[in-house]
């Protein structure tokens, strides 16, 4: 500063001898306007010391720049900000080996598929000329010049001060509150004392006293109409009545009806009686929270699943929960069982009061069950699922139960009809509401499909396009975060042509753990053990790798590279502070920002100051402008996956945010657009589709990228869906005619659904219906409501692992804990194969069990494929040496294997095993082979068709097991596909000393055989004669373990072995020794197929009765197969540097000997 504005010829006109710089520094007379430009520079005026200047700082990571300051340009450029990635230089001596690492450059099948969809995405952008630079079309609140903060302050400051800002919030949220009102949370009711328990508040006559001008003037000045109305007045009444009951209540609605307007009237109630303390608002998600004005139940609960809780978290808990009597948790439809569970567990353990579900604290749930279901898990796991609560031999299953349990005590329910969020009254607004009411019951009609696809962008006359100025600039809504990584990147380099700048790279700090021995790890998990984990660099080689990768390819997508410049559109991806909208999903513009050299020398974010976009609540944040907040770098753990596939356990350091050019549907729920862009091509469901579209608040301001699947909104919903939407208009006619003092007389008006609706239709009458049901969901003799799932199961007394428990080999015929081994029902034995004996039975595969309505997707009709004999009426044509394949396409080489295999099986005689195979497994085997016969007398259904129903339908059973385009395994596969309706094996439990063990024999319906451990040169065929495996029990007499030895009762069609356990020697052909009460016999079984795994991908080997082998991987050679020879000169024990995991051996026939 005194060489700049001091007149000097030499340095001794500026600093006398004997004095020193800070002492001449202190002593200058700086004019005014010195003294202005000083403060401008944002930069220490002191000298320091060689080893403490500002160079040495930004070496070691110290050192703010911000983004105000031009590094290129100004004297800051002699520190050389602008390295390169090439000029880093890495500590190899603090480095991960890449062999230890298993790092290869290899491109993995995984990172192939993403980079495919991004490919795909690009092109299907570009094609639209969505990223043309236009800069005449930016938005009008783009700011490129904005305030920069005033203070310049690392971002540990920045975050001091919004724990600071949030603290005040909520102390406001508080300060009225009395200071005993923490002691409602252990009352307890006298269990010797009789008391009424008090239901007025749910009448429209309820007494409101001094109240009853204030809610009145609330309705009118909210303007609700009739349900909302009703919705409202039963809150405020109990609010008025604090002797009632616990209340329970559900909001529902498709969106934009208006549940958002109850919530804000509640709230205005609340702050009429200066009692705001007494509500909180939560959801599942940040952006669902931000908008309600509240936080997450994660944070107001402290529910964390990889965090322990300790004593001063519940203390934590308890004080954020002190004085608060009413919860409103808003898209309750992403919640699943478990996590009801959890959340009435936590509030019976901080309230104290674990004997009323949610510690007796008032709860009042909205959402909608037509949009999204939980992310992990959907139907299977959702409040509406009907196979929750059928099993109970784990701590889950048990959890899920409970969970179910609590959600059936919710019997208040409002359901608001009125759309209040697209309003329009155009014909296309009309058609419009009228499509997304039939989509969220999967019933759209050709008038609501021509209407969806007169959305398509496009350039052609009549149409929008989403080069217009209201839609470029709107986030685009889409299903895959691949694609979203794909818009995001196009959006970005446009914006930054559009603006004239340059994207800045912030790079992340990355850490992994050293790889760890798979069965030390399983000894330390089963012994509970924690070990700390000392983390280190990788190679230059492995940290480009992570750099480079896309952000998808992390589980929770944080950026290895973030690329931004100001005014760049971002969305928040961390919930900071919900309360000041810092929360996950919240959009904003990049506003400035503070850099710092990493451990690489390379550029890194300290601080990143963003500008929130729409905030549901102004927010100030001292030293920033309005709705301007920090956001600053956070160490997160997560699973990163390399170029070659490999997963890397990495500690990542950066700002969490990612650009906001599009989003997932996940992100997407909860908002309001008004000018709504969605790609809903890969909707997998149509809550999907239906959570994306209803977004928008018009037709006019609704546009689509693509077309979509029509069969995704067309044939019906879930079985387990509708029946929760036929129990819940129930149940608001129930909440409707109680409120009205019209309820019929002698209804028992119980606190269960099962109970107060089995009731009212039983006054009602069993076809008694709603008048305001929608006739998608109306039941009928074909259509029937659905009987309740009220199964008794037993249940386990869990206990936890004792941590000096051993490892026991784990077989997945050994009965569940809780379940009934011998429960299964026992059928006569038969030497025949199993259906072969029905071969003149008419074969149908269109009947329907009483059962098919739970399944989580509907059932597709299937036609009538045989003829009055039995037997298929086909000619088939198949060439004996060319069998045929699948290509594989969305992680389907699971699917690939197996269909190639069972096909080849059937085509050798095809009129006789789809006798055998349909009538072995009539759930899935049956539908398999009806394609099979289809592909066979009509070409246009291709193997491909057949494999994707199979996949659907798995799907539909499971998303969990068998999810939709991503990986799954082979044995879950075929543990589903031979699973017989008739018992295959029986096994029992022997000493080998004769010793008396006791009758616990048990019955096995699979034709998927176990292999354990075995000696290296043990054959399948002597694994089969003496198939015994050694059990964890013991005998009681001589201590040693007990032997299970497994007796084949039937011949099933198909064999297949477990060989990922066990080392067996295959052999051509098998003989399989069938015991039945009659005699001993045996079964001759043919090898005719193979299945192989490794890198994380199946490919399998098919072998012809006449010994001939192809081999078949569909991602290299698509659907056809190629010729290996004969099976005398094949080597089958590996394929490609895969490893059999799965041998299937083909029953011959005649096959009695």
């Amino acid at each position: 500063m005194l060489t700049l504005f001091m007149p000097w010829r030499s340095g001794l006109d500026l600093k006398k001898e004997g004095k020193t710089w800070d002492d001449t520094f202190a002593d200058a007379k700086f004019i005014p306007r010195h003294q202005t430009l000083m403060k401008n520079f944002n930069i220490q005026y002191e000298c320091m010391d060689a080893q403490d200047d500002f160079h040495a700082q930004m070496k070691k990571g110290n050192a703010l720049l911000p983004s105000w300051i031009n590094a290129q340009s100004s004297f800051m450029s002699e520190f050389q900000q602008e390295q390169r990635i090439d000029d880093f230089t890495f500590d190899e001596t603090r480095t991960q080996d890449d062999d230890e690492l298993g790092y290869s450059s290899e491109l993995g099948k995984m990172r192939f598929g993403k980079e495919e969809t991004m490919r795909e995405m690009c092109g299907i952008i570009k094609g639209s000329e969505w990223h043309n630079p236009e800069s005449n079309l930016l938005p009008d609140d783009t700011d490129l010049a904005p305030e920069p903060p005033e203070f310049n302050i690392p971002g540990s400051q920045w975050k001091a001060s919004v724990a600071k800002e949030r603290a005040a919030i909520l102390e406001q949220r508080t300060k009225n509150m009395p200071e005993n009102a923490g002691s409602n949370f252990h009352k307890g009711a006298d269990p010797n004392v009789v008391e009424i328990v008090d239901r007025s508040y749910l009448t429209k006559k309820c007494q409101t006293g001094k109240w009853k001008a204030t809610i009145k003037g609330i309705v009118l000045d909210f303007k609700l109409n009739k349900e909302q109305q009703r919705a409202f007045s039963i809150i405020a009444a109990h609010v008025a009545n604090p002797n009632s009951e616990p209340l329970k209540m559900y909001i529902a609605g498709m969106g934009g009806t208006g549940k958002s307007q109850v919530l804000k009237a509640v709230i205005k109630y609340f702050e009429t009686r200066k009692e705001s303390h007494r509500f909180v608002a939560v959801a599942p998600t940040g952006t669902a929270a931000a908008l309600l004005g509240g936080s997450t139940y994660h944070s107001i609960f402290g529910i964390y699943d990889m965090l322990e809780q300790t004593t001063t978290q519940l203390a934590q808990v308890k004080s954020r929960l002190t004085g608060v009597n009413y919860v409103f948790f808003d898209e309750v439809s992403m919640l699943s069982c478990r996590d009801l569970y959890k959340i009435s567990a936590r509030l019976a353990q901080v309230l104290g009061n674990a004997d009323t579900p949610f510690g007796g604290m008032n709860m009042i749930f909205a959402g909608d069950f037509a949009q999204l279901p939980p992310a992990m898990g959907g139907e299977g796991v959702a409040l509406y699922s009907r196979t929750v609560g059928t099993k109970g031999a784990t701590l889950v299953h048990q959890e899920e139960a409970i969970g179910k349990a609590l959600w059936q005590q919710v019997t208040t329910v409002v359901i608001l009809r009125k759309n209040m969020r697209q309003t329009h009254n155009t014909p296309e607004d009309k058609k419009l509401r009228k499509a997304l009411e039939n989509m969220r019951y999967k019933r759209c009609t050709p008038e609501d499909l021509i209407f969806l696809r007169s959305l398509k962008s496009s350039k052609s006359p009549g149409y929008q396009s989403i080069t217009e100025k209201q839609f470029r600039n709107v986030s685009i809504i889409t299903s895959f975060n691949a694609d979203k990584d794909a818009i995001n990147l196009v959006g970005s380099q446009r914006f930054a042509l559009e603006t004239h700048q340059t994207l800045t790279d912030f790079y992340s700090e990355d850490l992994v753990a050293p790889p760890e021995d798979a069965g030390d790890r399983a000894k330390r998990k089963a012994a509970g053990n924690r070990t700390r984990v000392e983390k280190q660099k990788v190679s230059e080689k492995v940290q480009k790798d992570l750099w480079d990768s896309p952000h998808c390819s992390n589980k929770k997508l944080i950026p290895g590279i973030l690329s931004l410049c100001v005014g760049l559109p971002v969305m928040i991806r961390q919930n900071l502070a919900t309360e000041l909208c810092i929360t996950r999903g919240q959009e904003a513009y990049v506003h400035s920002w503070i850099s710092v050299p990493g451990s690489y020398g390379q550029r890194i974010l300290d601080t990143l100051f963003v500008r929130l976009k729409d905030a549901p609540t102004s927010v100030k944040v001292p030293g920033l402008p309005e709705n301007v907040v920090p956001l600053t770098k956070s160490t997160v753990a997560t699973v990163c996956y390399l170029r070659n596939d490999s997963p890397l356990n990495v500690s990542r350091t950066q700002v969490e945010v990612l650009p906001n050019f599009a989003m997932t549907e996940y992100s997407s729920q909860g908002k309001t657009r008004d000018f709504n862009v969605v790609h809903i091509q890969n909707c997998v469901s149509h809550q999907a589709m239906y959570t994306s579209l209803s977004r928008g608040v018009s037709a006019r301001g609704t546009i689509t990228l693509q077309g979509f699947n029509s069969d995704k909104i067309t044939g019906g919903a879930s079985g387990q869906l509708r029946q929760e939407f036929r129990e819940l208009e129930l149940l608001d006619n129930i909440t409707c005619m109680r409120f009205e003092g019209k309820l019929p007389e002698g209804m028992h008006d119980a606190g269960r659904r099962n109970t107060l609706i089995d009731s009212f239709r039983a006054c009602k009458g069993i076809d008694y219906m709603p008048p305001t049901i929608n006739p998608a969901i109306r039941w009928s003799k074909s259509d029937p409501f659905l009987s309740w799932v009220l199964e008794d199961v037993d249940w386990s007394i869990l206990t936890k692992p004792s941590k000096k428990a051993s490892l026991q080999p784990k077989s997945v015929y050994v009965p569940a804990r809780g379940t009934n081994p011998d429960s299964r029902k026992q059928q006569h034995s038969n030497i025949e194969p199993q259906g072969f004996q029905d071969q003149k039975r008419k074969l149908r595969f269109d009947n329907v069990a009483p059962d098919d309505l739970l399944n989580d997707m509907p059932n597709r009709k299937r036609k009538k494929l045989l003829g009055d004999t039995g037997l298929p009426a086909l000619n088939h044509n198949h060439d004996e040496e060319s069998p045929s394949g699948t290509p594989w396409r969305d992680n389907s080489c699971a699917y690939d294997a197996t269909m190639a295999v069972l096909h080849n099986i059937w085509r050798q005689n095809p009129d006789v095993m789809t006798v055998l195979l349909s009538n072995f497994n009539t759930e899935h085997l049956r539908p398999l082979i009806a394609g099979f016969n289809e592909h066979a007398r009509s070409q246009a259904i291709s193997l491909e068709n057949v494999r994707d129903d199979l996949r659907y339908e798995l799907f539909s059973l499971s998303g969990a097991t068998f999810p939709w385009g991503r990986y799954t395994s082979v044995h879950e596969i075929l543990d589903r596909l031979l699973s017989a309706s008739e018992q295959v094996m029986s096994s029992v439990r022997i000493c080998t000393r004769g010793h008396v063990v006791g009758p616990m024999q048990s019955s096995i319906s699979s034709s998927l055989v176990p292999v354990l451990r075995v000696n290296t040169n043990t054959s399948i065929q002597d694994y089969v004669r003496r198939f015994r495996i050694q059990t964890s029990s013991r005998c009681r007499t001589c201590r040693r373990n007990l032997i299970r030895v497994h007796t084949f009762v039937q011949a099933p069609p198909l064999l297949a072995f477990d060989l990922a356990s066990g080392n067996l020697k295959l052999v051509l052909n098998l003989t399989v020794p069938i015991s039945t009460r009659e005699a001993q016999l045996t079964a001759e079984y043919t090898l005719s197929g193979i299945i192989y795994h490794g890198r994380y991908h199946f490919t399998c080997r098919v072998i012809s009765p006449l010994g001939s082998v192809w081999k078949h991987d569909g991602l290299v050679a698509g659907g056809s197969m190629t010729y290996e020879g004969n099976i005398t000169d094949i080597s089958l024990d590996d394929l490609d540097n895969r490893a059999p995991i799965v041998a299937v051996y083909a029953l011959q026939l005649p096959n009695i000997t």
